[in-house]
C-alpha cells in the first residue's frame, strides 16, 4: 500500500508541475515580471525534473544499481544544462 500511495503522490506532483508549466508559459504577466528567458528556463528545468521522477519511480531505477542511477541522473543534469543554456541565448 505504501508504494501505491507514493506512486499516486508522484502522479499528482507530475500533474501539478504540468499545470504549472502550462500556466507559466501561457501567462503574459509572468513573462513581463521577470522576462521570458527565465520562465522558459524554469519550465525546461521542471520538465527535466519530471523526466528524473518518471525514470526513478516508474522505470524502476530506484531498485537499479547505483551506477545506472548516477548515469541516468547525470544525463538529466547535463542535458538540462545544455538545453537551458541554448534556450537562454
Amino acid at each position: 500500500m505504501t508504494s501505491l500511495r507514493a506512486g499516486a503522490a508522484i502522479l499528482v506532483a507530475l500533474t501539478g508541475s504540468t499545470v504549472f508549466a502550462v500556466v507559466m508559459i501561457d501567462s503574459h504577466h509572468t513573462t513581463v515580471l521577470l522576462g521570458p528567458g527565465l520562465w522558459v528556463a524554469l519550465v525546461l528545468l521542471t520538465a527535466f525534473a519530471k523526466v528524473a521522477a518518471i525514470g526513478y519511480w516508474f522505470m524502476e531505477l530506484r531498485s537499479a544499481p547505483k551506477g545506472l542511477r548516477y548515469l541516468f541522473f547525470g544525463w538529466c543534469v547535463a542535458f538540462a544544462t545544455a538545453v537551458v543554456a541554448v534556450a537562454s541565448t
